[in-house]
């Protein structure tokens, strides 16, 4: 397995306001159609997630799409970094590689309105 990175998400606190939490995860990455994406399989809160590095967005749960995988393929336990290419495989499946980059692009113009607000 690959070396932890570390990496801030952003996160609202109770009264609205943005900050930026340190996150541990780690690194694979992953091709979303054409685009290649930075990606960490995090551990927070006893739930293990994958996790879009650049912008915190959490894609999905590992441990269940690696469940729903063993039971699609017949049994044999997936890697972490299996279940998370197939978790990827089927989002772009469902809703098509132009939305979700599109999606993550966009979610990089907020997150990059939050440091400049967070700098200021």
């Amino acid at each position: 397995m690959a070396r932890p990175i570390s990496y801030t998400v952003p996160c609202a606190d109770k009264s609205g306001a943005i900050r930026f939490e340190p996150r541990v995860g780690a690194p694979i990455l992953l091709y979303v159609g054409n685009a290649q994406h930075r990606f960490a399989i995090q551990v927070h809160k006893g739930q293990t997630a994958l996790v879009h590095v650049e912008t915190g967005l959490i894609v999905g749960d590992v441990n269940d799409a690696a469940v729903r995988m063993m039971c699609s393929r017949g049994g044999g336990a997936p890697t972490d970094r299996e279940a998370s290419k197939w978790l990827i495989e089927a989002l772009v499946a469902q809703h098509g590689a132009d939305k979700i980059n599109r999606q993550i692009k966009q979610k990089l113009a907020e997150v990059a309105r939050y440091r400049e607000q967070a700098a200021a």
